[in-house]
């Protein structure tokens, strides 16, 4: 259970070479490291292999796509094993995360999802093997780089072994399940060791299921191996040691949270998000909150990446189709305009009735609305994030005035006023000791910004309206606040010069 490692006695020049190395014929294998010497192999075929040495890449092309390996530490764990056999020279590299797929391997610009290949749990792999000539000028080539990069080489006797069968662990509790899954999101370095022995133990162990879980996918998400015993025992541990409270800051709640990427849905535990509308309105633990990214975490882009067509329809049938975690089925919701340009959206299941399209229908009238574009900003104000104040009742006066306009130019777009009694209860519901003279609101389906105007009166409660407010029909009575008015910091430049 241990690896050679042989120092070198002083760091070496290295003079990089322009050519791409290619070599046909070599054998690629995916699966996981369960120890320093062990890996489960689960998938296996023949590539060719191109060595990019400009840009720190090995190609692996297999039936056509291209496999891209980044040689960075963002990329691939610190210690990189190598295996000297009698005939070949094998390579194991510990991945963070998921390689990307291309079609073209020449020049890789189409990426492809894995849901799209002949093994859709590519994205589980976490462990690569490529087994190399002795006599090949790619596997030299490939070490010096290798440690001319500060990557460890080490050596060890690695033991491959099959997949065995996978073993499932039931239960019926969904926070469990939910966070169970989520610890499975690790990848095959944590599923390959549930035999049914640890399935067992977990099973006998009185333990908080959720928060366990939850902590150790923390702690095993950075390492490349791990044996599973020991990391539940440690998080069990770190569990007892933490109080886990439900406590969140006001006006936040817990919510749940997932990453899409076109390997996989990599399952996230809660975290306190700023109320909105629809939160405040239905039960927050049957909502979840995806973020679309790439492999790396980044965000997908055209730039970024050449004719995404392909992951964005992978991508698009998580939307049709939605999505299912233990036994709730979850159905794509909305998204606001700043959460639509973080690639941020929400996912609601039903429960009592109450559907993804019945909130939509409940929000306020859009059925004037037929531009997909408009449709979602319309609706997606009810998912910005704001402070609920108070609920205009009928003694207080809601006023919808025409805009101010003069040659074509509008001054008031956006704009509307309110008294300043109305005005000091808004403030004393959100807990300010001073009124802000200006809000930025959501009242029903309307959005703007609302200025307090004294001629309104000292004591009539009155909200004022402009037309270019309302964006649709809603029947909310709720005043909520985005932001408020506040105070700027000015600063003095030395570099003016006053004149007399």
């Amino acid at each position: 259970m241990s690896w050679l490692h042989i120092m070198p006695l002083r760091r070496r020049s290295f003079q990089a070479q322009k050519t791409i190395m290619v070599e046909g014929s070599v054998k690629v294998l995916g699966g996981s490291m369960t120890s320093p010497i062990e890996f489960v192999k689960h998938w296996e075929d023949i590539a060719v292999a191109e060595f990019q040495q400009d840009s720190s890449v090995l190609v692996l092309t297999v039936s056509g796509i291209a496999i891209e390996i980044k040689l960075s530490h963002d990329f691939l764990h610190q210690h990189v094993l190598m295996q000297l056999q009698d005939n070949e020279t094998l390579f194991c590299f510990n991945v963070k995360f998921s390689p990307k797929l291309f079609i073209n391997p020449y020049t890789r610009k189409q990426r492809i999802p894995c849901r799209e290949t002949r093994y859709p749990k590519f994205g589980l792999l976490t462990s690569f093997c490529v087994q190399f000539k002795n006599e090949s000028p790619i596997a030299s080539r490939l070490l010096w780089y290798l440690r001319f990069v500060d990557f460890t080489i080490v050596h060890a006797h690695l033991k491959i072994s099959d997949q065995l069968q996978e073993m499932d662990l039931k239960i019926n509790n969904f926070d469990i399940a939910y966070a169970w899954r989520s610890l499975c999101c690790q990848g095959y370095k944590l599923i390959d060791q549930l035999s049914t022995r640890v399935v067992n133990e977990i099973i006998q162990e009185n333990c908080r299921y959720s928060d366990v879980f939850t902590t150790m996918a923390e702690t095993v998400a950075g390492k490349p191996f791990f044996h599973f015993k020991e990391e539940m025992q440690g998080a069990i541990k770190l569990t007892e040691r933490v109080e886990f409270t439900n406590k969140v800051p006001q006006n936040y709640t817990m919510v749940r949270r997932a990453v899409l990427t076109p390997s996989r849905l990599i399952l996230l535990s809660k975290e306190p998000v700023y109320y909105n509308r629809i939160l405040r309105q239905y039960n927050a633990d049957y909502f979840i909150r995806i973020v679309y990214r790439d492999e790396d975490f980044d965000k997908v882009c055209g730039l970024k990446s050449s004719r995404p067509h392909l992951m964005l329809e992978d991508m698009k049938q998580h939307f049709v189709n939605g999505f299912t975690i233990h036994d709730r089925h979850y159905d794509f919701l909305g998204c606001s305009n700043s959460q639509l340009r973080e690639h941020s959206f929400w996912f609601f299941s039903s429960y009592d009735g109450i559907t993804a399209e019945f909130i939509r229908q409940s929000s306020g009238d859009l059925s004037k609305e037929r531009c997909v574009a408009s449709y979602v900003s319309r609706f997606g104000l009810c998912f910005s994030s704001s402070w609920n104040t108070l609920s205009i009742e009928e003694h207080q006066e809601v006023r919808f005035e025409k805009d101010v306009t003069r040659n074509g130019y509008c001054f008031t777009d956006g704009i509307g006023k309110i008294s300043k009694s109305l005005a000091g209860k808004v403030a004393k519901s959100m807990g300010l000791n001073t009124v802000p003279s200006a809000f930025q609101i959501r009242f029903g389906g309307c959005k703007g910004v609302i200025a307090i105007d004294p001629s309104l009166g000292e004591d009539r409660e009155i909200l004022v309206i402009r037309e270019s407010m309302k964006k649709f029909d809603s029947n909310s009575r709720s005043l909520e606040v985005l932001q408020k008015s506040r105070p700027g910091t000015l600063s003095f430049s030395s570099n003016i010069f006053f004149r007399n």
